[in-house]
Parts: structure tokens; sequence; C-alpha cells
């Protein structure tokens, strides 16, 4: 889990926002699938002319920077000869010191150029988190965010999403997202034989965990090591769900950067993993997120955040709403949070939603709570934070 979420050490630590000057306007009709860049990570890759693409465009788009960023890696991983007008042609992230240095300096930089790609999900029965949602809300309608590789497609199994956004900062998770969606176009998950075959023909590289390679031997193993039935399982029941999504969104972009508010008078659910541990997350950007959804939450308003600690089961559920134009936080439910390796005398630890002045505790722990009760939703959730 701790792999997984070192990409989000980055998108809460690495990110200042940019000027849109120089982006063409976003596609005017706008189809099922799009990609959508935020101006800041747009901004290091000349590629990137615009900050939304359509469905049509997608493939393309990403199949040619997946061909240029082959050689970059290459060099990275001393596999090629270092060549300064190929780094720059395919970005400006700024990263080349002297030929006879690293051409990356750190891995914030290997993750955004796509040289270093978390697809495994390392996550411990995520499944319970967006169960636990789907019984306090059974009825409501849900717009779905995301990150990691797997659990987008768990989370609308289980929630019936109306609308889904697969969140990263590495373009090379959306580019894998991508193709896994070409494969549920075409009904490549009707049956485990012919889904797992289907992954075996995703072009998947530069995988973390396994030698580094651009045209490595892929199966399903890279993407759930320790949750191979769970995860077919899942990608099967997403196939007979797919047409049911009216809107789905590859966003590059961090979660604070993110549009997260919900639309149509939906909810919204966020599954941040532990991206929220002190560790991970400058109080600048919990601080810019908290002030982006105060702003833009319309009266009566829920978003709730999943945080599920890395490399164990447990989690915690938060909800912000915005009633008589100010928000209120609440802890609907909350396990002990306790840092990997999962050993009983490790530290406890809060995160920053358990700091709000004004949050709604809860005495509940959720790994605790059985989803049994037939009440109703603002019953269910009283009861949880008795």
């Amino acid at each position: 889990m701790q792999k997984l979420i070192l990409i989000f050490i980055l998108l809460f630590s690495n990110c200042d926002m940019f000027q849109t000057t120089g982006f063409q306007n976003a596609n005017k009709n706008p189809s099922r699938i799009s990609l959508k860049i935020t101006p800041r990570l747009g901004s290091f890759f000349p590629a990137f002319q615009k900050l939304e693409y359509p469905e049509n465009e997608i493939n393309p788009l990403f199949a040619n920077l997946r061909a240029e960023s082959n050689s970059i890696c290459k060099m990275l991983y001393k596999q090629e000869t270092f060549n300064l007008k190929k780094v720059k042609s395919y970005t400006n992230l700024g990263f080349i010191g002297p030929v006879e240095e690293k051409i990356y300096d750190d891995t914030v930089k290997r993750i955004i150029a796509g040289c270093w790609n978390f697809y495994q999900m390392n996550d411990i029965k995520p499944e319970r988190d967006f169960e636990h949602l789907k019984f306090i809300l059974p009825d409501k309608k849900k717009n779905c965010f995301s990150v990691g590789f797997m659990q987008p497609y768990i989370m609308h199994s289980i929630l019936d999403c109306e609308t889904l956004t697969m969140l990263d900062m590495d373009w090379k998770i959306l580019d894998g997202h991508s193709q896994i969606l070409e494969g549920f176009k075409n009904n490549k998950f009707e049956t485990e034989t012919s889904g797992l075959k289907f992954i075996e023909s995703l072009k998947l590289n530069w995988i973390v965990g396994k030698k580094f390679q651009a045209e490595p031997i892929v199966n399903i193993d890279d993407l759930c090591k320790d949750n191979n039935k769970l995860c077919i399982n899942y990608l099967l029941n997403f196939q007979k769900k797919f047409n049911n999504l009216k809107e789905i969104n590859l966003n590059l972009s961090t979660i604070h950067e993110a549009n997260i508010k919900p639309q149509n008078g939906h909810i919204s659910i966020i599954f941040v993993s532990n991206a929220f541990e002190n560790y991970y997350t400058k109080p600048r950007n919990f601080e810019y997120m908290i002030q982006y959804l105060n702003s833009s939450l319309l009266e009566n308003d829920s978003v709730y955040f999943i945080y599920h600690v890395g490399g164990r089961p447990s989690y915690g559920i938060y909800q912000i709403q915005k009633k008589n134009n100010q928000l209120e936080y609440s802890t609907i439910c909350k396990d002990e949070y306790r840092y990997t390796p999962p050993k009983e005398d490790v530290e406890i630890y809060q995160i920053y939603f358990d700091y709000i002045k004004g949050m709604k505790k809860s005495k509940k722990a959720c790994s605790s709570i059985q989803f049994t009760q037939n009440i109703s939703e603002d019953k269910k959730i009283k009861n949880f934070q008795k």
C-alpha cells in the first residue's frame, strides 16, 4: 500500500498552481469518456495541447506519449544512451543536470514522467469501505472519485456510481485505465478467461515491483498480486454495470486540484487511500482543498472521504456538508490508524480531518459495524456517530 501511496506523497507535496495560458479551450462536445488535465501537470508535457480531450482522441494521445516516453525511461535505467534533445522534446520538467549525472533527481519526477508506475493494488479489503457507504447511502446518486488502479472498478461495482473519475498525477496510470476501458467497451470481461487474456494484452510498463522494462509480460499479478480472485470478480461485475455510467473521467490531477464537488444534486465520494497521512500531505494543500469546497459547495451538498490505512484493513469515513452557508464536518466512523508494518506496538496516528475545529466526532469503529440494520439514511449516520 505504501508503494501505491507514494504517488500521493507527490499529489500533495508538489502542487503549486499554474496558469492555463497556452492551452486551447476544452472540447465543447464532451463524450462519455474524457481526459481532463490540470494546468500544472499539463504544462510539463508539450504533447498536451489542451486541458480536455474527447474519447476518440485519448488513445492516440497516450500511444504517442507511450512511444516517446519509452526512450526517456530507458535512459533513466541506463538501457539507452542519454539524449538531451529527446528529453526536452518529451518534457520540460526541468530535471536535467550534467550528462554524467542522473537524468531524474527524485521519485516525484520519475512518476510524473511515467517511468515509475504503481499498478498493483496493495489495499487490504477496500471493498468493505465501499460496501459501508452503500449501506449508509443506498438510494443517493453518487459522483465517485478514486485513486489507485483497481479501486475505481471495485468502487463502481459496489456503489453503482452515476459518474466515475480516476484520479492520478501519473499519466501512465490513466493510459492503463484508458486501455482497460476499451476492453469494457468491447465486452472483454464477460468471462474470467477472456478478462485474464485481455489483461495480458495491456501495454503497461516500467512497473514498480518488477524488472523495469518497456515491454514486460503483464498478468493479473501486476494489478492484484494478493487479491487475484477478488479483482477479477469485480472487473467482471464492472463489465455488467459499465453502460450504467453516465460519465467516466480520466483526471490527470492531484486531489486538491480536482473538481470533486457534487454535480446535479448528487453526492461526491472520494476514495483517497492513505494519502491524508501527515507524512504524505502538506497542510497548505489540505487547507486549499477545504477552501475550495467552502467556495464551491452549494447548500446541502455533501462530500464523503474514505481514508484507508496503508497495509491494513482499517479505514475511516468523513463527511463535509454545506449548511447555512458554512461547512459542517462529521466523522461517520473511524478505526484506529496505525502505520505499517502491522504490529500491535506501532504508533497510533491521526489525519488532518481529526484536527478540524468543530468536527463531530464518532466513537464507532468502522470495522465493528454490521451492515444489517434496515433504517433510514439519517438515522444510520447518527447511529454510527454515537
